[in-house]
């Protein structure tokens, strides 16, 4: 019996997807890559965007018309939180709706299902799987994610998340050092740390309670042939403990994901994002002034219930003051459940959120045009990733990502000193040296 994993939305259902085929193969399931040969189809769904379950929807037409009929069709992930028992009257070709607290129990809901329906779940809030380890079957060669952490209890009033995956919930330090040691025994070459927000991650280690600083710095030295990498922080919660095991440890990726989402006070206090544009800034102020050279990467809603001309004009000089060269612009999308549904009203039309969108975005691709310019001539340590057509493409410490000229002797995971020669656009371009 073969199983075939669809995933959409965030780098959580990914890792879910792994942990989900996990369990699956040790039931005596094997994993397909290919549609065709798959007994066992799971949608594994996101519901933070109100596109995530159209995209679904689409998606479940789409397989209606094109799977055997003796084929099991399961929906997944956070947006299986949202679905009700009606989605097979409406969706027959649906068996199975799973939780993702449930996943352990879906060997047993896949027995004598047949062209039957089922809606999996376990009472649990949570479930982080501790004693799971995943195939890895869906993830590239070069970069493994561990994850450490589910669930928010930030409570940010546009947020479906505390109310889809729970509060938050923390692995145990044992099963998260168990995992990164396979991962370094199977040779990739980046680890990732995952969770909602890994800054408030804390666990047991011997005896004695420990944060997430503590935990960073275990892992950047248990593995340093590895570079590391962690996601996501928030700007009230990454300590300057966290600062300083980045510091301290050369492997530890120069990046972080802090995510503003506006930089108007009022938009913010609306959001329940507890600090203002200031503050925010002098977050990354204090961060810079420990490590000079730390990227930013952050994320911006727009369109935010209320959210008027001079509001956006502050997000975009937020923007300009942080010289930001990377960011996730996002339209605001509402969400029913959440506390922006119950005291809000969506008041800024389409056509705004796409204009606000683009101009946010061409904002932050100005910016790191320049800030790429002053890359040219320097040299970067580049982990190759992929091999596209006429380069090959990899990233350095600080995630960005430089298209190498190929030679032959390149590889996928090779690591390699590369001098930037050239922009092209957005692109940085390289010389293996």
């Amino acid at each position: 019996m073969k199983v075939y994993v669809e995933t959409y939305g965030c780098r959580m259902n990914i890792c879910d997807s792994e942990v989900l085929v996990s369990i699956l193969v040790a039931s005596g399931y094997e994993y397909t890559p290919q549609l065709a040969e798959a007994n066992v189809v799971v949608l594994n769904c996101c519901s933070v965007r109100e596109v995530g379950h159209a995209k679904t929807y689409q998606r479940i037409g789409e397989l209606d018309s094109c799977l055997r009929d003796d084929v099991v069709l399961c929906i997944a992930g956070c947006m299986s939180t949202q679905l009700q028992n009606d989605l097979f009257d409406t969706y027959p070709r649906v068996n199975i709706i799973i939780e993702p607290t449930a996943y352990r129990l879906l060997p047993q809901a896949l027995v004598g299902i047949g062209r039957g329906h089922l809606y999996v779940r376990n009472g649990r809030q949570s479930e982080v799987y501790d004693d799971v380890l995943p195939t890895r079957v869906l993830e590239d060669s070069v970069t493994a994610a561990v994850t450490i952490m589910k669930g928010c209890d930030q409570y940010c009033s546009y947020c479906i998340e505390p109310y889809t995956r729970g509060e938050r919930t923390n692995r145990s330090y044992e099963a998260i050092m168990d995992e990164v040691a396979e991962v370094r025994h199977a040779g990739y070459r980046e680890i990732t740390l995952f969770g909602h927000i890994v800054d408030l991650w804390e666990g047991e280690k011997r005896g004695a309670r420990i944060g997430f600083a503590q935990l960073l710095d275990d892992v950047a030295k248990a593995c340093p042939e590895q570079r590391v990498k962690y996601i996501s922080s928030h700007p009230l919660t990454y300590t300057d403990e966290i600062v300083q095991a980045v510091k301290a440890n050369d492997n530890i990726m120069r990046v972080v994901h802090l995510p503003v989402q506006s930089g108007s006070d009022k938009v913010l206090r609306n959001m329940n994002r507890r600090y203002t544009a200031q503050q925010f800034l002098q977050r990354v102020a204090d961060i810079r002034n420990e490590i000079p050279d730390m990227q930013i990467i952050t994320d911006i809603m727009v369109g935010f219930p209320g959210e008027d001309d001079d509001n956006f004009q502050q997000t975009l000089n937020l923007l300009r003051l942080l010289q930001c060269t990377n960011a996730n612009v996002f339209a605001f999308s509402m969400r029913k459940g959440t506390a922006a549904y119950k005291h809000f009203d969506d008041n800024v039309s389409d056509a705004i959120k796409k204009e606000r969108t683009e101009m946010a975005r061409s904002l932050v691709g100005q910016i790191r045009s320049v800030e790429q310019q002053k890359l040219i001539g320097t040299t970067q340590i580049v982990i190759l990733e992929s091999e596209g057509n006429d380069f090959w493409y990899g990233r350095d410490l600080y995630h960005r990502t430089i298209a190498v000229l190929p030679t032959q002797e390149m590889d996928i995971g090779q690591e390699l000193s590369v001098k930037v020669s050239d922009l092209k656009g957005q692109q940085l371009i390289g010389i293996a040296l």
